[in-house]
Formats: structure tokens, C-alpha cells, sequence
């Protein structure tokens, strides 16, 4: 047995875990017991190849399903196991900004959301250590961004569990990215800034990119231009005119708005087409297509699907390539 990629299957297998834990939950305990004695079979059945490698890449996959188990579980001090107690109620909650801001306008008003990182929650005068994210909305102009430690007070609530039928809820969304729970400010409600830059200096770094480009298209185009264009480079949607949105809807068109793995694909094989053009050596060509995907993914905020759409298009095509096995 001949292995010419056995990256490929290491990492197939660390996925193949994650996805049969996803889908079957498995205790720790099992999952700890299952590896320990794959590990054990990998040594005792190393001299075998073929037994060796089977039990190797189990030992690889149990661990990707105990990875995913442990990143699933939260802490002690999680909110959500306090929600009873705050359901509801007042309290007020000390946290990080931990995503970039949403803005949304409604008839005269105006609604921000973000992602809060929770560092405390005070209730009735008592203040205790708390960690979770929860999706906030604020119904009030507050000048906010990433990284910006605040004081905010509001209502704990469970997300709405709407959605359309064969379609993930917003519930279920929110929870994939681990908030269970929304804080809702009311007009007028409290919000106090602490301190700025407590985020990722990188992140934040990519965000600012963000805002300087959709400032530059807010100076130099109009409304419906403007909403258009960032849309569509850095997916920035919440400028657009509802007339505009509602054309896109009509045409069943919408989905151009995002940006997703297809658009950096289409710019990736665009930009490598263009660059044949000229007399460049094909790893140059490859190196320069690869900095302006990762350039455009880091100005665009480094949103997950532009993230994946970005790695998959810089696996070099060694690592894809026919494998040959016997």
C-alpha cells in the first residue's frame, strides 16, 4: 500500500469525527476511552500496515469527534445556565463587541446589532464574572464598533425560533455560532462605553479596511449606487434601498448580494485567466492570484463563507490531485 497524500487522509479522517459527532453526540467519556485504545492499537499493529494505518486514521477521527464535543460545551460561568434567573428581567451586562456592527433603519428609528462577549452581569446591585455571547439590539443611534468594551442594559431573551420550512431558524443559526441568548435595548436604555481596542488587532485591523471602503463609496456615489457596491465587495447589505432590494427579490436575483465562496471563486479564476495573458510563470501567476484573494477576503472583514471560499481556492493542486492508493 502506497500513500502519495497522506495529509489528504488525515484530514479526511479528522473531518469524517467531526461530522459523525455532529451527528450522533457521543458521550466524552466514550470518546476518550475509543481514542485511548486506538492509540494503543496503532502501536500494537504498527508493524501491519494496512491494520496499522486503519487504526491510526480511527484514533485521527475519534479525535476530531472529541475536539468537536469539547468545543461544543460550555463553561460553568455560561450565561445560558443563568437564564432562568435573568429571563426577562432587567439587568445590565458588561462585555467585549465581538463581530462588526449591523446597522438597520426601521420607519424613523435605527437598529444596531452586534455580538457581545460577556465578561460580567449585574442583577439586583450584585455583580458576578459571567462568559457566553449574546446577540444584541439596540433601538437607539449609538456610536459603537469592534472591540469596543461596553455597559449595556436590557432584556435576556431566547431568540425567536422562526424560520421557513426545510430552512435553518434564526434560533438555530445564532446557535451554531454559540449565542443562545439576544439582549434587547429599548429606547433610551443604557449603554456606556469603557474602554476601546479590546478586540483582535487583526480583525480589527480588517473591519477598519471595511468601513474606509464603504466611506469611499458613500462620498463618491449615490444611495442606490453606493448600497450596491457594497453589497457586492464587501457585503455590506444593509445600505440598500428597499426598492433596489425589492427588484432583486422580483428577479430571484438576491443571492448575487452576498458574497460567498462562488464570488471569490469567480475572482479567483478571473483574475488566473487574465494573468495568462501575459508572459509570467505559472507559480508567479498562482502566488499573485492567491495575495489579492487573501488581500480582498482581509478587506472585506474576514467573514466565514469569503474565509472558506478562500482557503479551499489557495490548496495548491498537489493536494487535489488523483491519489494513488495501491
Amino acid at each position: 500500500m502506497q500513500t502519495h497524500r497522506p495529509f489528504l487522509f488525515i484530514t479526511l479522517a479528522y473531518i469524517i469525527g467531526i461530522a459523525v459527532e455532529n451527528g450522533f453526540h457521543f458521550p466524552a467519556i466514550a470518546l476518550f476511552a475509543a481514542f485511548g485504545v486506538l492509540t494503543v492499537g496503532t502501536l500494537v499493529l504498527s508493524r501491519g500496515r494496512i491494520p496499522g494505518t486503519l487504526a491510526f486514521l480511527l484514533a485521527v477521527a475519534v479525535f476530531g469527534a472529541f475536539a468537536f464535543h469539547n468545543a461544543r460545551t460550555l463553561p460553568r460561568e455560561h450565561v445560558f445556565f443563568f437564564m432562568r434567573q435573568y429571563y426577562g428581567k432587567a439587568v445590565t451586562v458588561k462585555g467585549v463587541i465581538a463581530s462588526d456592527i449591523q446597522k438597520r433603519s426601521l420607519g424613523r428609528g435605527e437598529k444596531i446589532s452586534f455580538v457581545l462577549d460577556i465578561r460580567e452581569t449585574c442583577f439586583f446591585r450584585k455583580c458576578q464574572a459571567r462568559s457566553g455571547k449574546v446577540m444584541v439590539n439596540i433601538f437607539d443611534p449609538v456610536d459603537v464598533r469592534y472591540g469596543d468594551e461596553i455597559m449595556v442594559s436590557g432584556k435576556l431573551h431566547r431568540p425567536f425560533d422562526y424560520g421557513s420550512r426545510g430552512r435553518l431558524s434564526y434560533r438555530s443559526y445564532l446557535a451554531q455560532k454559540k449565542v443562545f441568548l439576544m439582549l434587547s435595548v429599548k429606547k433610551g436604555g443604557r449603554v456606556t462605553l469603557l474602554a476601546h481596542g479590546k478586540g483582535n488587532p487583526l480583525k480589527a485591523a480588517s473591519l477598519g479596511c471595511r468601513e474606509k471602503l464603504n466611506a469611499l463609496f458613500d462620498r463618491y456615489l449615490s444611495r442606490a449606487e453606493a448600497g450596491l457596491m457594497q453589497a457586492l465587495i464587501t457585503g455590506e447589505r444593509s445600505e440598500i434601498p428597499p426598492h433596489v432590494r425589492e427588484i432583486f427579490f422580483r428577479t430571484g436575483t438576491v443571492h448575487i448580494l452576498a458574497i460567498s465562496g462562488m464570488n471569490i471563486a469567480m475572482v479567483a479564476f478571473g483574475l488566473f485567466l487574465f494573468l495568462n495573458l501575459f508572459p509570467i510563470p505559472r507559480r508567479l501567476q498562482m502566488a499573485l492570484t492567491l495575495v489579492f484573494i487573501w488581500t480582498y477576503a482581509f478587506m472585506t472583514g474576514g467573514n466565514a463563507p469569503v474565509l472558506r471560499a478562500t482557503v479551499m481556492s489557495s490548496v495548491p493542486a498537489e493536494f487535489i490531485a488523483p491519489i494513488t492508493v495501491f
